[in-house]
């Protein structure tokens, strides 16, 4: 390659290492707060002079690793519900036989870059540190080739990348710069580019974490992929478009330099949580909430370990020179189980028979640490997003709705990764969207993963529609026509679906097996078993004819006028009976309906009357009660006052009675 005007490489030097200086001031704290999750991941729990001074004393520094099972549970998660990119036309240009057909040329560059453990790297650094990275590129197919694909790769070391801080769309798509600082060795240097190295390197290009391995040659040169967004102005509109630059650098010269398709850069974020405090940019994964409980774990087991096992036994208590000529045993009693120990009963000084020597003992509050323990194991998991303790523990769940309410309320908690990583794969996706049209400048055969896991042939390049199609082919895409954007679904993986199917429709065919004629190539096809590819073509071949011309590859064959005729016919007449069962139907709801409202009025009319009688009847009662009642105190009261009217007539008969007897004066018998 030509060198380029120095004054251009001067320039391009110096905005290098400005922008590489805007993310040192950005990111100095940051990634010194990352690589010290980075390490305490791998193991760095005590910190230096702690370490060093139990160490000296012979203490134990256990370093319990609390955070690899939560870490795990969440990446692998989110590798068995991996985001999938979906592509769906956006103008009237675009169709979707052509959309399914870039999707399955997204998932055939998946297969063949192995996405799966790229997205995994990436997704295990953004849990671990908060931030991980994809990049997208292009390699030749084969040495002799000229034809180049698109790969997805991993970026192994995500502090080698220095992206641009001033980004702040969701998926980071306005970033304007991104720099990827490699060393190689003087050999490799001269192989890749054909001059030997130039004394001066990159070697400002440094940060924290960004350090090659102590096994690496000390001769290396640091070199610089260097990603830079030009913008230029629509001449018809009012719009400044963007255009990505790529230029691979040494210290005093451009190697190598290109335009880019499409208006992002191809390396692409993906991060966990993101927070601007006070002005200063902060990310961070699972392990920092993390690492004062986890820490507090392995100082409880530490000295539940010293307290008993390490520690030393309770000493032996005795009277001064009472071990006299037994030093030796009894100095090795705590490591010794001698069949018998000596001591002197009797020591100048001390008067009379001595007690034996005894332990001093102790009891170490064993069950207070283990509860401290315990503490901090669940406060890890609170800090990690497993709010309770007993989600992730096992228990006899009374149904697997209840299993699945469970688990769902333990990834509550970790959503927001995932979520992240879906959209650094709809970035990704959009790239591929744009370097499809350029890199496949000529037509080629893909055989891609269809709608409902079936495999098909197609042919895909410019100008390849209207064109006659090859034998074998099933569709043809031209990715010049029409716009298309990506969208994410969030589900089970592609084999996690595959094995749902089949368990699917081995219910369905239960319940009916008269289906297995009709959808037996989609159950077997499905199957991963070597023998089921050939049972699924097979069914396919059993296909009714109008099911076998609607097959992917079938040329479109139109029904005879006689068929159209009996379809529409047929159509009128289940048209007219469906509108005849309608009104049935509807008359039949009027009808019960007016039922029910009569034996609801029915039912509360006599419930009614019911009411009323007893109410009455209870009436009838009270009113029998009260009248005996009064008849029974009108007669009490008629005897009471008959008997004092008969009283009183006989008291006065009594008091003229007496007075009857005694005659008058003068009319008494004579005296004489």
């Amino acid at each position: 390659m030509a060198k380029r005007p120095k004054a251009q490489t001067e320039r391009l030097l110096e905005d290098l290492f400005k922008d590489y200086q805007t993310v040192g001031d950005a990111e100095g704290g940051l990634r010194a707060r990352m690589l010290a999750d980075w390490e305490f991941v791998e193991g760095e729990h005590w910190p230096g002079h702690i370490k060093s001074q139990r160490e000296a004393d012979g203490r134990p520094c256990l370093v319990i690793d609390g955070l690899s099972g939560p870490i795990r549970q969440v990446t692998n998660q989110m590798l068995d519900m991996r985001p999938g990119i979906q592509v769906h036309p956006v103008d009237q240009e675009a169709d979707p036989d052509t959309a399914e057909i870039l999707q399955g040329a997204i998932k055939h560059i998946e297969t063949q870059s192995d996405a799966d453990a790229v997205y995994a790297l990436a997704a295990e650094h953004q849990v671990k540190i908060g931030r991980g990275f994809l990049r997208v590129l292009t390699e030749y197919l084969d040495d002799q080739g000229t034809q180049q694909d698109i790969f997805i790769r991993p970026v192994e070391n995500p502090f080698a990348v220095y992206f641009d801080p001033r980004a702040h769309y969701p998926d980071f798509t306005d970033a304007r710069f991104a720099i990827i600082p490699e060393d190689v060795t003087e050999e490799e240097y001269e192989d890749r580019f054909g001059a030997a190295a130039p004394k001066a390197a990159l070697d400002a290009l440094r940060g924290q974490g960004d350090v090659s391995p102590d096994w690496f040659p000390k001769d290396r040169i640091r070199i610089a992929e260097y990603f830079k967004v030009r913008f230029t102005t629509d001449p018809v509109r009012p719009k400044r478009i963007r255009h990505v630059h790529w230029y691979l650098l040494n210290a005093v010269e451009i190697l190598d330099d290109r335009e880019i398709p499409g208006p992002y850069i191809p390396i692409i974020p993906v991060i966990g949580e993101r927070t601007i405090v006070n002005g200063q940019l902060d990310l961070k994964g699972m392990t920092r909430r993390a690492k004062d409980p986890v820490r507090m774990g392995d100082y409880w087991e530490s000295a539940l370990t010293e307290m008993i096992a390490l520690a030393p036994k309770a000493p032996y208590i005795g009277y001064e020179g009472q071990f006299a000529s037994h030093e030796k045993e009894w100095d090795s009693a705590n490591v010794r189980n001698w069949s018998r120990l000596e001591a002197k009963a009797t020591v100048p000084g001390v008067a009379g028979i001595l007690d034996l020597p005894k332990r001093q003992v102790a009891e170490p509050p064993i069950q207070a640490m283990v509860m401290a323990s315990m503490r901090a194991e669940n406060a890890v998991r609170r800090t990690t997003g497993f709010y309770s303790v007993e989600v992730s523990e096992p228990k006899s769940e009374m149904s697997g709705r209840a299993i699945l309410a469970r688990q769902a309320q333990g990834e509550q908690g970790n959503t927001h990764f995932m979520a992240h990583l879906a959209q650094a794969i709809r970035v990704v996706g959009r790239i591929i969207i744009a370097w499809i049209p350029v890199y496949y400048d000529t037509p080629r055969i893909l055989r891609i993963t269809g709608q409902g896991g079936l495999e098909r042939q197609v042919l895909i390049g410019p100008g390849v529609k209207g064109q006659p199609r090859p034998e074998g082919i099933d569709a043809v895409a031209d990715p010049n026509v029409g716009r298309y954007d990506v969208r994410i679904m969030v589900g089970p993986s592609q084999q996690t679906q595959r094995v749902e199917a089949v368990q699917q429709m081995t219910q369905i065919f239960q319940a009916a097996p008269e289906l297995l004629k009709l959808i037996g190539h989609l159950y077997f096809g499905n199957m991963d078993q070597p023998w089921a590819r050939e049972a699924a073509e097979i069914f396919k071949k059993m296909l009714p004819p109008e099911l076998q011309a609607q097959q992917p590859g079938a040329a479109p064959a139109g029904p005879p006028p006689e068929a159209i005729k009996a379809l529409v016919a047929q159509h009128e007449q289940m048209t007219q009976a469906l509108q005849q069962l309608t009104q049935e139907r509807e008359a039949k709801i009027l009808e019960l309906q007016a039922e029910q409202t009569a034996a609801q009025a029915k039912a509360q009319s006599a419930e009614a009357i019911a009411k009323l009688e007893a109410e009455t009847k209870i009436q009838i009662a009270q009113m029998q009660i009260d009248s005996d009642q009064a008849i029974a105190r009108l007669k009490a009261r008629t005897s009471i006052e008959t008997e004092i009217a008969d009283l009183q007539t006989t008291t006065m008969m009594a008091q003229t009675e007496p007075a009857m007897m005694t005659p008058p004066e003068g009319m008494g018998p004579s005296a004489d």
